[in-house]
């Protein structure tokens, strides 16, 4: 058989073969596979057969004069070398061996290029590239490429997994193939003993199982996703909890925790997919959870008892769900829709729906909390109009606000047997008020925020987003607060629950309806109709509403059918219920195939008898019989050569993309500058196919900019792929904001960051980054916008000393502040020394004016001055010097090198400083080692190691300035402390032995407080106003933030009654903001807060009236006068003829002032005027709303109505008046006419004359210019004449 085998290549991995070399051959690779060698086995031979295209041609290479008897053929492990190794021996010596290297470089040629590589990925014989659940890519040389690897290439090797099939699953234990193995369908095995559904042993509370639907994954597959994974993967079922008698259950967005009160033990319930759960509640006696996510909208239940797994109730017509109240006895959900507004109730099950009360009554509800026994219910709501506590029975009637009087954000409610409880967010305390809101109290005052409260016995429980911890104390007094559970980030709804919460009567268990029944007080109920219910009208006058669908009428209620499915599945004639989506798949999901009866004949499917080739997963096209999976279908691809499988697709919506460019799949536009940009803005990656050199787009991501202490401003992106590093640079762009010319900072680097230099302290700067590579630029329109931090200020002026008479040692210092602050001044420092010392100390002061106390008696002192903003000490102002009068020097440091001076100050002047230079006695301690760190957002806990025995002092501050000159400080013997500050700040930390010595200082340790995001904007302020625009600017509620706020600004026009909201996201620490589409002269009030539960801030303001009417004129007539004004249109854009004008009227002599009346022209006559009066005439645009919106009066004086005086000769005056007018006009236009004719008349002789020149020059070929004609006929302006210095027929001459 040795003698017949032959050498086989396979380029597919194995699935084909291909015979290469006929007989047995010793073979090997190299090169990565670049080459194979083979030499024959078995005889003798000089030869050597090689292949650089994947054995599709061979070549012939003799490696020796005489035959060699060849034993083997190697290269170095890994095939990555070019050299091989022979193994063998001459006939005549059989006994020696010999060995021959053998060097292919020079056969493959220059190395390979990206060009020269192509990305394949093995398969089955099916074409099929997902094997055991994920599809692998390699980078392979293409086989005709004569090019070599080298040793160092790395091959790329790409895994990614594929959506699951029917094939990446088996059987699981307990179950077997059906006997028609065409339905590949797994059954139970009747022979399994055990129960293949059962909980694991052990399954740990907390953890989950996956319940069996009779299939497993094939061990080693990692598929993942698609349908079929969804149908065949066993259900996530939580294991079962066992029951707690009382405990607390609390949401924190991302995770619902079970609180234990007896042993103070907490746990996170085995919840998957939460976005947002905001609210909760509990049905104790089936041990089963309510929580509502209002980021996904939807109402989820959960049974504790490990019965079933998480399922979706309610799933439609949710806008933020914020409170959840179940209540046990009538078994009925109720919760608050505030975002439509609404409260609904609905059944258990969620299939029963109904609004209880809408928008008439309701404005912003946020907490819900019912009593059964009563048929109450209780809410919160905190709308703008009318914000209160509010009462109604339980079917809606009777609603009313039992509190509304000092009453803002209420957030939280609860009730025990007698009284109300809520948290008040804006107000900060929790109040109580009994059920017809009297005798109201507040029991606890100043929390940071309080959101979610509980009753329990003698005590209450709340929560605070501020503190982050859940609280108890007192529900009488508020006494013996402590802290539950604290660090509970995003801390929601709270509810405690325990046995006997559920016990009760109410109507609807005595006389129950038919299907909603819904409990009221004094023990009435109201039966009502779910919506899309109808009823029919009994003999008794009663209503009877029919049963819905999946219900039975029993006993005259209707009854909700045993194993009656969810609205999103199919119920089983079994009574199984199964996913609609996979009825009429051909997969016995029911078990009674009854899931796959009178399904429709698919169109698609091969005809009857006709063998297909395809499985049941796959599509087969028509004409060259291939199979492609089932996903590659309609996706906009030709998979199939004749595109069968793109045919008899659901059309979609034609897309318009005007100036866009449209992915090939049609389901969405991008910009042309995302095109070719190297990000996948399409579905299908068609932006970024067939890019060619001038389509390409190299634009930066995630451009982001910070600013340090320093003041200085550092930007960082992230570079463009496939963005050729070597040959393109960065350009940095900025402007401020309100300027349209971008100016330039070119980094001649391809660094992806980089530190700005240019720009000004405490300003807006839009900027953006763009690529040129060599000299072609990549333009891009996507900038952020950052605020510089403050800068350092000018020095202050007029620095002013005086001595304080009646105190020795305390000098006054008083100044100006400096002329440029570049930021906000937060406080002084003066600096002050002995003459001609280099040392100096300081103090701060908060204002321009500061006493210096303890000072040295008859010591002369230097003063001076600098101002400080929050980017740190400015420049210093001219120093100052004035002499004290005798001081002690105290609490110093013990071994540390000290110098002391003094100096006398006379009538005639100061003596020069005499120095004395001393060190302390002792022994130097060291510095203690200090740790601190933020609790909450007012509390600081700090740590330290040092000597016992002594007292210690702690000193903060928010700055470096502040700590060492005036910090605050607390006093200790332990050696750790927590200290209350100030919210929202950053601090400096240190600490130090105070007594009985004073000891060296620790390393200072910066803590920055949690942010509170609920405290209002600061110094929300106008920065310009204009007509129609206003520029406000405010402040950020806390320094620095870490991240981007979300601000609404509301704007309300207090004339015309309207708000607008605006919504602002920035991390900037001051904000400008122009607020737009405001009218000329009106009133608003505008509103800035962060988010929704921020406190807020707030100025009102008036934009600039339309300007007065321009050169109002009077012209008197014999029984009139009429006024003149230019049209306000011409030069207010704002403002419409239509509008119109009013006048008005003051006559002196009566002081009256009448209302003339409105126009809509230029003029306006006015009659009836007295003689020997004197009057004044105002236009001005028509006022709106009741004069509360009008334009700036133009003003005139009349008072040529003489007493006893003739019309006639006034209006002779009148028209000489004119005519002294008009005549020396006319004549001054005469004198420009005749001044213009003359330049007119000098500007022709020169062109006549010059064109005289110019016919008759002539070319000089020496001098290379046109020599013109000498004379007199040139004219004076010779000079100004041009030299033509020579003439192409190429060059256009024009003579203008």
């Amino acid at each position: 058989m040795a003698s017949k085998s032959n050498v086989y290549v396979s380029s597919s991995a194995g699935v084909r073969w291909r015979e290469v070399l006929a007989g047995p051959h010793y073979y090997s690779w190299g090169d990565h596979g670049g080459i194979i060698m083979a030499v024959s086995q078995g005889s003798e031979t000089s030869q050597l057969k090689y292949s650089t295209n994947e054995g599709e041609t061979w070549k012939t290479f003799t490696f020796s004069e005489k035959p060699v008897f060849v034993y083997g053929l190697l290269t170095e492990p890994g095939e990555k070398s070019t050299i091989f190794t022979i193994f063998g021996s001459y006939k005549e010596n059989g006994h020696s061996w010999l060995i021959l290297q053998i060097n292919t470089t020079d056969v493959l040629g220059v190395p390979c290029t990206e060009n020269d590589y192509k990305l394949w990925s093995p398969s089955d014989e099916r074409g099929n590239e997902c094997l055991l659940g994920h599809k692998t890519v390699f980078k392979r040389r293409t086989p005709h490429a004569m090019c070599f690897n080298g040793e160092d290439f790395d091959r790329p090797v790409m895994v990614s997994n594929c959506s699951c099939t029917r094939e990446d699953f088996e059987c699981d234990f307990g179950f077997k193939l059906s006997e028609d193995l065409s339905l590949e369908v797994c059954v139970p095995d009747p022979e399994f003993a055990g129960k293949p559904s059962s909980p694991p042993v052990p399954c740990p509370v907390g953890s989950s199982y996956r319940k069996t639907r009779g299939y497993r994954k094939i061990s080693g597959d990692t598929c993942s996703g698609g349908d079929v994974e969804t149908r065949l993967e066993g259900e996530l079922v939580p294991c079962p909890l066992a029951e707690e008698n009382e405990f607390i259950l609390y949401a924190t967005r991302y995770s619902i925790h079970r609180y234990d009160l007896s042993s103070g033990i907490s746990e996170e319930l085995p919840l998957t997919g939460l976005r947002g759960a905001v609210a909760l509640d509990f049905d104790y006696d089936r041990n089963c959870l309510y929580w509502a996510d209002v980021t996904l909208d939807i109402i989820q239940r959960l049974c504790l008892n490990g019965s079933s797994g998480q399922e979706i109730i309610v799933s439609t017509s949710l806008e933020t769900v914020e409170a959840l109240a179940f209540e046990p006895i009538s078994q009925l959900l109720y919760w608050v829709n505030a975002g439509v507004p609404k409260i609904e109730v609905s059944n258990r099950d969620g299939d029963l729906r109904l609004t209880v009360l809408n928008s008439s009554v309701l404005e912003r509800p946020r907490a819900l909390t019912l009593v059964p026994k009563e048929g109450l219910m209780f809410w919160t709501d905190w709308g703008d109009s009318r914000p209160g506590i509010y009462r109604s029975e339980m079917d809606g009637a009777s609603a009313l606000c039992i509190v509304s009087e000092g009453v803002r954000w209420p957030n939280g409610i609860s009730v025990d047997d007698h009284w109300i409880y809520w948290t008040e967010a804006y107000m900060d305390r929790i109040e109580r008020v009994d059920f017809n809101g009297q005798q109201r109290s507040v029991i606890l005052d100043n929390l940071p925020h309080p959101y979610a409260i509980a009753v329990f016995k003698n005590e209450i429980y709340w929560n605070d987003w501020s503190q982050l911890s859940i609280f108890r104390a007192s529900k009488f007094s508020g006494s013996r607060m402590e802290t539950l559970v604290d660090h509970l980030n995003g801390v929601m709804d709270m509810k405690i629950f325990y046995r006997g919460k559920t016990a009760g009567q109410n109507a609807c268990i005595s006389s129950p309806c038919n299907l909603l029944c819904l409990p009221k007080s004094n023990n009435s109920r109201s039966c009502k109709c779910p919506e899309g219910v109808s009823g029919h009208l009994l003999p008794s006058g009663e209503v009877r509403y029919d049963c819905p669908p999946g219900y039975l009428l029993k006993n005259g209620t209707c009854v909700k059918e045993e194993n009656t499915c969810l609205p999103n599945q199919y119920r089983c004639s079994n009574g199984n219920c199964i996913n609609s989506i996979w009825q009429c798949d051909n997969d016995n999901d029911c078990g009674d195939m009854s899931d796959e009866r009178n399904c429709p004949v698919d169109a698609t499917s091969p005809a009857p008898g006709f063998p297909g080739r395809c499985s049941r997963f796959e599509f087969e096209c028509q004409h060259v019989r291939k199979c492609v999976p089932n996903w590659k279908r309609c996706d906009s691809v030709k998979d199939c050569q004749d595109g069968t499988d793109e045919l008899n697709c659901p059309t979609h919506s034609t897309l318009s993309c005007p100036s866009r460019f449209k992915c090939l799949d049609g389901e969405t536009c991008v910009t042309m500058a995302e095109r070719c940009d190297g990000f996948l803005d399409c579905s299908d990656s068609s932006d970024e196919r067939n890019c060619t050199d001038e389509t390409l787009v190299y634009k930066v991501q995630n451009l982001q900019w910070m600013a340090d202490f320093s003041g200085t401003v550092t930007l960082t992106w992230t570079r463009p792929k496939k963005m050729p590093v070597g040959s393109c640079v960065y350009s940095i762009y900025y402007r401020t904001v309100g300027e349209s010319v971008w100016k330039s900072v070119e980094t001649h680097s391809n660094k992806t960051n980089s530190v700005l230099k240019v720009l000004k302290p405490d300003c807006t700067y839009q900027v953006k980054v763009q690529v040129q590579c060599l000299s072609k630029p990549y333009n891009t329109n996507d900038f952020i916008t950052l605020r510089t931090p403050e800068g350092l200020p000018d020095p202050p002026v007029h620095l002013q000393l005086s001595l304080k008479r009646e105190t020795e040692g305390v000098v006054i210092c008083q100044w100006a502040p400096p002329a440029n602050a570049h930021g906000l001044i937060r406080e002084y420092v003066v600096e002050y020394s002995r003459a001609d010392s280099k040392e100096w100390s300081s103090v701060r002061a908060p204002r321009n004016f500061s006493a210096i106390e303890q000072l040295q008696v008859n010591t002369l002192y230097t003063f001076r001055v600098a101002a400080v903003t929050s980017r740190g000490v400015g420049n210093w102002s001219d120093s100052k010097s004035i002499r004290t009068v005798k001081g002690t020097v105290s609490n110093l440091t013990a071994h540390t090198p000290y110098e002391i001076s003094a100096s006398a100050k006379t009538e005639l002047g100061d003596s020069p400083l005499s120095f004395a230079h001393v060190v302390t006695s002792g022994t130097r301690p060291s510095p203690p080692s200090l740790k601190a760190k933020a609790v909450n957002q007012t509390a600081v806990e700090c740590n330290w190691t040092g000597p016992r025995n002594v007292v210690y002092g702690i000193f903060y501050a928010t700055s470096f300035l502040e700590l060492y000159r005036n910090p605050n400080s607390a006093n200790t013997t332990l050696h750790n402390i927590t200290v209350i500050v100030n919210r929202d700040e950053q601090y400096l930390f240190l600490v130090r032995v105070v007594s009985p010595y004073q000891g060296p200082p620790s390393d200072y340790i910066v803590v920055k407080m949690i942010p509170d995001n609920r405290l209002p904007p600061r110094h929300l302020h106008a920065v310009h106003l204009a007509k129609t625009f206003a520029i406000i600017k405010w402040e950020s509620p806390y320094d620095s933030p870490d991240q981007d706020m979300l601000y609404a600004v509301a704007v309300k026009d207090l004339i015309r009654k309207t708000d607008r909201i605006y919504k602002v996201k920035t991390r900037n620490s001051t904000v400008e903001y122009t607020v737009k589409k405001l009218e000329p002269g009106g009133r608003y009030h505008i509103i800035v807060q962060l988010g929704n539960m921020s406190k807020e801030a707030s100025l009102k303001m008036s934009t600039v009236s339309l300007a007065a009417p321009d050169a109002l004129k009077i012209i008197a007539e014999n029984d009139h006068i009429l006024l003149f004004w230019k049209s306000l249109a011409l030069k207010e854009t704002h403002f419409s003829e239509s509008r119109g004008y009013e006048i008005h009227m003051f006559d002196s002599v009566l002081n009256y002032t009448a209302y003339l009346g409105n126009t809509t022209e230029n003029f306006f006559k006015v009659s009836n005027l007295k003689m020997g009066h004197n009057y004044s005439f105002t236009v001005q645009a028509r006022c709106l709303f009741s004069g509360q919106m009008c334009g700036e009066p133009a003003m005139l004086l009349y008072d040529e109505l003489g007493a006893g005086g003739d019309p006639a000769a006034s209006k002779m005056g009148r028209s000489t008046d004119v005519a002294a007018i008009v005549v020396p006009i006319l004549f001054l236009l005469l004198v420009t006419m005749g001044v213009s004719f003359v330049v007119l008349y000098m500007r022709h002789r020169r062109l006549q004359n010059s064109f005289t020149a110019f016919a008759n020059s002539h070319y000089n070929s020496r001098l290379g210019s046109a020599i013109f004609s000498s004379g007199d006929d040139l004219g004076d302006e010779d000079d100004e004449a041009p030299m033509i210095t020579g003439f192409s027929d190429d060059v256009p001459m024009v003579i203008a």
